[in-house]
């Protein structure tokens, strides 16, 4: 079925239903970059193309790109904002974890454009900023994370962290 996708666009280049078929099939057959790209074009020509957001990033997991990852799960939020969101969250946490706070910082914001309310994100976030002295924007992000998440047990040190911060 690969090849014969891959016909019908060297005809039409711009036929959908051989690019999505292309993108199905790519994905399949462990063929994930071909997938990617031929579902990267079918979303420019439709942007709201459900199936082709779904198979962009399941090819870009298994392509292991983390930029391409975190593109296509912005992308996904239109049509899975929960899904989308836990799966950057948790690609933050792991930046986190590893100390590459660029990427976590970055993650964590996609998190927060995604749902302005994440706790855990602002949590995290303010917890990045304070190690990096930046105490005002840290003491906005621990001080929303206690609004949101009065009764997380990690209140109590999102408090001693302000409280430090006022005192140094």
């Amino acid at each position: 079925a690969f090849a014969k996708f891959q016909e019908a666009l060297a005809i039409d280049p711009g036929f959908q239903p051989a690019l999505l078929g292309l993108a199905t099939a790519g994905l399949r057959i462990d063929k994930a970059a071909e997938a990617a790209a031929a579902a990267q074009t079918l979303l420019k020509a439709d942007p709201g193309n459900e199936p082709a957001m779904r198979i962009r990033y399941n090819a870009s997991l298994k392509i292991g790109n983390p930029t391409m990852i975190v593109d296509s799960l912005v992308g996904l939020a239109a049509v899975d904002p929960v899904m989308a969101r836990d799966s950057l969250f948790n690609l933050a946490t792991a930046a986190y974890d590893s100390d590459d706070s660029a990427n976590a910082r970055k993650r964590l914001g996609k998190v927060l454009e995604l749902d302005p309310n994440h706790a855990r994100s602002h949590y995290l976030l303010g917890l990045m900023l304070m190690r990096e002295g930046a105490k005002p924007e840290a003491n906005v992000h621990l001080e929303r994370f206690i609004t949101l998440a009065p009764n997380d047990p990690d209140v109590r040190t999102a408090r001693d962290a302000i409280k430090y911060m006022k005192e140094h």
